[in-house]
C-alpha cells in the first residue's frame, strides 16, 4: 500500500538545497524502515501536494495539508492516523483517529519557532509517498 505522509526536517540555512533536504529526510527516515515503510519517494503518486510542491518551509504548511496526509513525521516520532485493532471484527480493525489526537498545523509552527538550531536554520515539510 502507498500512503500520502508528511515528514518535517530541519535544515542550516547554508546548506538549503533540495539535495540536502533529500539527506535529512533520509536520515530522519531510516529509523522506521521496515517498522513503518519498506520503499519512500518525496512527491511519489501525490506530487505538488503542498501548495504545488513536494517540499515548503514550515511557515507555509496549514491544516489541511496534514488533514489529508496518512501520518506525520516529526522530530524522531511517527504519529500514526489509524489505530490498528484487530480482535475487532475485519471492517473495524482501523478506526481513523480524531483531530485532537494528531499534530496541529498551528502547533507545528508554533513549537518549531523554538527550535534547538534557532535562527540559523529552516523547518521544511515534505510529502512522501511511502510504501509498505
Amino acid at each position: 500500500m502507498h500512503y500520502r505522509n508528511i515528514i518535517f526536517v530541519e535544515a542550516p540555512l547554508e546548506e538549503i538545497s533540495d539535495t540536502r533536504i533529500e539527506e535529512l529526510v533520509e536520515q530522519d527516515m531510516a529509523p522506521f524502515h521496515d517498522e513503518h515503510w519498506d520503499g519512500y519517494l518525496i512527491g511519489g503518486a501525490w506530487p505538488d501536494t503542498l501548495n504545488g510542491k513536494n517540499i515548503i518551509p514550515i511557515k507555509e504548511i496549514r491544516q489541511k495539508h496534514l488533514d489529508d496526509c496518512f501520518d506525520i513525521i516529526i522530530d524522531g516520532a511517527w504519529f500514526k492516523r489509524e489505530i490498528y485493532r484487530p480482535w475487532l471484527s475485519v471492517a473495524k480493525w482501523f478506526e481513523r483517529k480524531p483531530k485532537d489526537q494528531m499534530p496541529t498545523a498551528r502547533w507545528i509552527r508554533q513549537d518549531h519557532k523554538m527550535r534547538k538550531g534557532g535562527p540559523e536554520f529552516q523547518v521544511f515539510a515534505v510529502a512522501l509517498d511511502c510504501h509498505n
